[in-house]
């Protein structure tokens, strides 16, 4: 059997595991793991898995978060489909920050990372509008005008529907806190945890590393 994992790690595991992974820095242009990461629903991904004879699943932290931009440009993505920088006003100044598009936490990488594959409910999800603007320098940057919480995810989808511009967004801001429901995974089981851990501002350490079982 196989093993699916970013092409950073294929030398790794082959090294410890001795078994051959999808990709490795020897194939780092391989569009494969991108592909199977991004997927938006499970049906796609297994079909992957099932296609490259796939058992395992390593996932770590940064290829669900500061390495995603990779993620989606090798699976022939732009990274904004999948998340954003926008600028806040706050009293003289705009202040930078980075939201989450439901694509985003659609992705397999991140239903099994982020979430353990487990069914999520989102929890007031939010939706802002935003304004281009067009900086010194001849680039567009988007300024957020509004944002409003909604008691569940069905109301978001009506409020940016009943909309007559295109400028508003579900938007999450945190990659770990869905502002839309997801379906637990159904062939994948999570069976390893790293001990060495992520520490994160304000919030719970995370394994660096997670490993889930294809089971079809």
């Amino acid at each position: 059997y196989g093993i699916m994992s970013w092409w950073d790690y294929g030398h790794w595991i082959t090294r410890i595991s001795h078994r051959l992974p999808n990709a490795n820095p020897s194939r780092p242009t391989s569009g494969t793991p991108a592909q199977l990461f991004s997927a938006q629903d499970e049906d796609s991904a297994n079909e992957l898995m099932d296609k490259l004879g796939m058992r395992y699943v390593i996932v770590d932290y940064y290829t669900a978060t500061s390495k995603f931009h990779a993620v989606a440009t090798l699976a022939d993505r732009n990274p904004e489909d999948f998340f954003d920088v926008y600028y806040l006003p706050q009293e003289d100044r705009l202040l930078t920050i980075q939201l989450f598009y439901p694509e985003y936490y659609h992705s397999l990488a991140i239903r099994l990372y982020n979430f353990d594959g487990k069914a999520v409910t989102p929890e007031s999800p939010v939706v802002i509008s935003y304004q281009p603007k067009i900086g010194r320098d001849g680039k567009t940057y988007k300024v957020i005008t509004s944002s409003k919480s909604f008691s569940d995810y069905e109301e978001a989808i009506a409020y940016v529907s009943s909309q007559k511009s295109d400028d508003y967004r579900i938007v999450g801001t945190s990659p770990f806190i869905s502002p839309v429901p997801l379906a637990a995974l159904e062939h994948y089981q999570l069976v390893y945890k790293s001990e060495g851990a992520i520490r994160r501002q304000e919030a719970e350490p995370m394994p660096e590393i997670k490993i889930f079982e294809y089971i079809k």
